[in-house]
């Protein structure tokens, strides 16, 4: 009986044990997801604080970093508003230095030209002479000394400024010989071009000796840049006047300072480039001449041309007459296949390509706009007392200078530009939509003469864009044109290996050959040539050929 009270009662402890151990759990568990309860919320919290505080400090950050930016732009400012005034008070000091050495110059030179006995005569001549007596002795004291006759060389330009006044043209044309003499000779160095006073080394100067005389040279040298700019920018005006003997002075002029003188060559160049559209023909070819002279003593400015030319017959306003004088200068370009060469006939190709679709587009548009206007006038003629039954008024189509009838007797000015292109609208004179003759056969003749020098890895995609242009040339009414044309194509199609003359170059062979002039055209010849490569290279030809032999 003791035994089994004992057994009841460690049972009955081990109950009260598991039942305490139960309820020691399940406050443990209570505990722990109170503790994870709590520690999500602070984690929130703690997260949004977090996520402000960030927030502030990435604004206060952002706030210091442009706050350290416009500071730092301050001193930038500040320090080159300080660097501008010091260099602007170095500058006025050291040319006050230069400008009171020249004046010693000129005392000095004036003590040294009062000992010689022919002073007093130049003196008389500059003050009572004649314009071309003034010029010579203005000319002969600069040359002797440029420092101390800087007014001399200022009455010289003056006389080229001055051309548009009554009776300043004699002495404007002479005043250009001149000048053009002392800064080829006597002024403009020939291996470089010349620097401003501001442009010298001012803050080193007085480490060196002779400072003082070094200052008076670079003086000299930036007026007699100032005075070369001007004396360009008389030559351009020049060039423009209505007077032939200016514009002929004024263009050899700079051409003979292009070639010698490195300074302001583009100032030049254009110059030259601009007077391809002067409405004289004789003016255009001479420019013409003298920048293909400028590519034979400078090979190097080739390309340099081009562009200026390039850029010229695409400018807004130019004629076609000077398109053609620019297209015919291109042609005339020597070239060769070493060095840049191959680059400088690619880009020649591009812009006889450009320029052909520039003027097919712009022939479209104006057909197009003729042809609206000609509705337009039909729909206002059937409104016209004519339609009404009212009376016609008669047309004269010969009257007039230049016709058949009139005063002019069909003399003169009907035949003065008949060398030159025109706008007209017959067949001889323009390809199908417009464009005229001559200017194509040169832009295709330029094409025929650059493509051999292209590089041989350049030219099929060359080919590719230039061949649909001159598939549309092929199929025009002018004959000459369209030989040029298909001469091209077949040149252009036998330099690729890859791909065969194509069946559309012989339809538009076949279409030449039946066309009216061909017995009567001098280009028969060329034409009979092209008809006889074209059958040797027909593949289909040879496949026949072979089949009749076996």
């Amino acid at each position: 009986m003791m035994m089994k009270k004992k057994k009841d009662d460690d049972e009955n402890d081990d109950d009260e044990n598991k039942n305490a151990k139960k309820t020691n759990t399940g406050r443990t568990q209570q505990q722990k997801t109170f503790t994870t309860k709590e520690f999500e919320g602070y984690s929130k919290i703690w997260h949004e604080a977090a996520k402000s505080l960030s927030s502030k400090e990435m604004m206060m950050m952002m706030k210091t970093n442009h706050d350290e930016k416009k500071k730092q732009k301050k001193k930038k400012k500040k320090e080159e508003d300080e660097e501008e005034e010091n260099f602007s008070k170095l500058l006025l000091s050291k040319e006050l230095v230069a400008k009171e050495a020249i004046k010693e110059r000129e005392k000095q030179n004036e003590k040294i030209k009062s000992r010689k006995s022919g002073d007093g005569f130049q003196n008389l001549v500059r003050s009572t002479g004649t314009a071309s007596d003034k010029i010579a002795s203005n000319t002969i004291a600069v040359q002797d000394d440029a420092a101390a006759n800087l007014k001399q060389l200022e009455s010289l330009l003056e006389l080229c400024e001055k051309a548009r006044l009554k009776g300043g043209k004699r002495g404007a044309a002479q005043a250009i010989q001149a000048l053009e003499e002392l800064f080829k000779s006597a002024l403009l160095p020939s291996d470089r071009k010349l620097k401003y006073f501001a442009d010298q080394n001012l803050k080193d100067s007085d480490k060196f000796p002779h400072e003082r005389k070094r200052l008076m040279y670079w003086y000299v040298e930036d007026y007699i840049k100032r005075c070369y700019h001007r004396f360009v920018q008389s030559l351009e005006a020049l060039s423009k006047d209505p007077l032939v003997i200016l514009k002929e002075k004024s263009m050899k002029c700079a051409f003979g300072l292009l070639v010698n003188k490195p300074e302001a060559e583009l100032q030049l160049l254009r110059l030259l480039t601009n007077k391809l559209g002067d409405p004289q023909r004789k003016m255009a070819s001479n420019a013409s001449h003298l920048l293909l002279e400028v590519t034979v003593k400078h090979p190097m400015m080739k390309s340099i041309v081009a562009r200026e030319v390039e850029q010229f017959m695409f400018r807004r306003g130019v004629s076609l007459k000077a398109q053609y004088y620019g297209a015919v200068l291109l042609n005339q370009m020597p070239l060769s296949h070493k060095g840049e060469g191959p680059k400088l006939a690619k880009q020649l190709v591009e812009t006889y390509f450009s320029l052909f679709q520039f003027l097919y587009d712009k022939s479209r548009y104006t057909t197009e706009n003729s042809n609206n206007n000609d509705g337009d006038r039909k729909e206002d003629s059937n409104d016209s007392p004519a339609a009404n039954g009212g009376k016609k008024k008669r047309f004269h189509p010969k009257g007039g200078r230049g016709g058949g009838g009139g005063r002019g007797r069909g003399r003169g000015r009907g035949k003065k530009g008949a060398a030159t292109p025109t706008t007209s609208n017959s067949a001889n004179e323009q390809i199908g939509s417009g464009v005229d003759a001559r200017v194509v056969s040169a832009l295709l003749t330029g094409i025929n003469r650059a493509f051999p020098y292209v590089a041989q890895s350049e030219r099929e995609s060359m080919v590719e864009k230039i061949a649909p242009a001159l598939f549309t040339t092929a199929h025009s009414p002018n004959l000459a044109a369209s030989i040029q044309a298909l001469t091209l194509i077949f040149q252009l199609h036998s330099s690729k290996k890859s791909s065969p003359i194509t069946d559309r170059y012989y339809r538009a062979l076949y279409e030449v050959c039946n066309h009216p002039q061909v017995p009567k055209a001098a280009h028969a010849a060329p034409f009979l040539s092209l008809v006889f490569k074209s059958l040797k290279a027909d593949n289909n030809n040879n496949n026949n050929n072979n089949n009749n032999k076996s």
